[in-house]
């Protein structure tokens, strides 16, 4: 039992899916996904820098 094929169209389903270059799809989009969730970051850290430039202020002593 244990060698047998429990559901033969998910196993058809998944051969379709390889033969359609899925894989080469969904890898291309989660790479999207991570630019575009990279390009979210830097914005706030570059936010969060320029509220701090702005409040620091320069003093001389003398």
């Amino acid at each position: 039992m244990a060698n047998q094929n429990l559901c033969p169209k998910l196993d058809e389903l998944f051969k379709k899916l390889e033969a359609a270059d899925t894989t080469g799809h969904l890898g291309r989009a989660v790479r999207e996904v991570l630019l575009a969730m990279r390009c979210v970051v830097d914005a706030v850290i570059e936010t969060k820098t320029r509220r701090t430039e702005t409040n620091l202020e320069k003093v001389t002593i003398e």
